[in-house]
């Protein structure tokens, strides 16, 4: 049986103690607004517009069938019902497609963190369907 060895190192009062990520100091407010436009000034939205797919972009209709995987059969219609609303609802039931084609977008950061962003948009701002 192993033994448990009590240490009498003593903590320094001042030396911060070390907390998970989102208990640490986060950006201010106008920290975030110049972070945000220095990134604007690295990829101008002029540059979001002359967008073309790359010629080895997956097939849109591919990757919907692949997110069809694991799901109920009988729901996949309903899903894509409620896509058809909106570009809005399509890409909140597209992640993958809308995932696939920011990837070659201009960069500002990774290309993983402007999909997860937008992905992130597009779920927590929009209501959830009315299932009443």
């Amino acid at each position: 049986m192993a033994k448990i060895r009590k240490t009498s190192k003593k903590t320094d009062p001042e030396e911060p103690i070390e907390t998970s990520p989102s208990l640490q100091e986060h950006p201010t407010r106008d920290e975030l607004y110049a972070m945000g436009k220095n990134l604007r000034n690295e990829c101008p939205r002029e540059s979001h517009a002359a967008w073309q797919a790359p010629t080895n972009r997956p097939d849109p209709l591919a990757l919907m069938m692949e997110s069809n995987k694991g799901r109920m059969p009988q729901l996949i219609p309903i899903r894509h019902g409620r896509m058809l609303q909106s570009p809005f609802t399509f890409y909140r039931g597209a992640a993958l497609n809308m995932a696939a084609d920011l990837a070659g977008t201009p960069p500002p950061g990774s290309a993983s963190r402007r999909a997860a962003i937008a992905i992130w948009l597009i779920l927590a701002l929009m209501p959830p369907p009315n299932d009443g």
